[in-house]
């Protein structure tokens, strides 16, 4: 792992654990993240279930779209549910 010794991210992100998730996950993080290099990210063995969304701005847990501080994470996790709801046979995704 590399960067910040402080906090090792295989203590709580372990390839193990994520190989078998069992339900569609989203693990979002960003380039700029102060305490979580992002670089670790990329070690992670995803299984089918998993994506990783690695943004360019955000910090540890902002996710700034721009300077009138709008997060773009939020419209994000409606799409995601939307396409969960759609495969799930909702044909109007969460408007059901």
């Amino acid at each position: 792992m590399s960067g910040n010794n402080s906090f090792q991210p295989s203590l709580y992100l372990r390839n193990s654990q994520i190989q078998t998730i069992l339900v569609p996950t989203t693990i979002i993080t960003a380039t700029d993240d102060p305490i979580i290099p992002f670089e670790d990210f990329y070690q992670l063995k995803l299984n089918h279930l998993t994506k990783l969304i690695i943004h360019t701005h955000g910090g540890h847990n902002g996710f700034i779209d721009s300077f009138f501080l709008k997060s773009w994470y939020e419209q994000k996790l409606v799409n995601l549910f939307a396409e969960i709801a759609i495969r799930a046979g909702m044909p109007d995704g969460l408007k059901a």
